[in-house]
């Protein structure tokens, strides 16, 4: 796996656009981080194919302990259309935010992509989230 530096969203979209924009299924993926903020490991935790994936903030912070992450990502897709914050999203985002800071694995991001050409948005961008360097 290439070792790529991913606190800045742009980046993030640059590799994860390719393998989640054209997915028919909505996918979430948390991305682990060293030190440097260079990719670690990365844990597919949730996948919605119509019922719902459930994502609880515990499950992503287990996958990125048990990753000897020192930070991390979440990337998801919306193979709907445009990338779009939806209530649900943010209030999970939220969630990692804090429980995140409360063990010493900052959330970096959440990167939310769209449909094939139809681009990405940040949270940290937005203010919703997101560790301060």
């Amino acid at each position: 796996m290439t070792k790529h530096k991913l606190i800045d969203a742009e980046e993030v979209a640059k590799v994860y656009t390719p393998r989640l924009a054209g997915e028919l299924d909505e996918i979430v993926v948390a991305v682990a981080l060293d030190g440097d903020g260079c990719l670690r490991s990365e844990v597919e935790v949730g996948r919605n194919t119509g019922k719902g994936y459930g994502i609880e903030a515990a499950t992503v912070l287990r996958a990125m302990i048990k990753a000897g992450a020192e930070a991390f990502v979440l990337v998801m897709n919306n193979p709907a259309g445009k990338p779009l914050l939806s209530p649900d999203t943010q209030h999970l985002a939220e969630k990692l935010d804090a429980a995140g800071e409360a063990v010493g694995i900052l959330l970096v991001d959440v990167v939310v992509i769209g449909a094939t050409d139809s681009g990405w948005i940040s949270l940290r961008a937005e203010g919703i989230v997101g560790a301060t360097e």
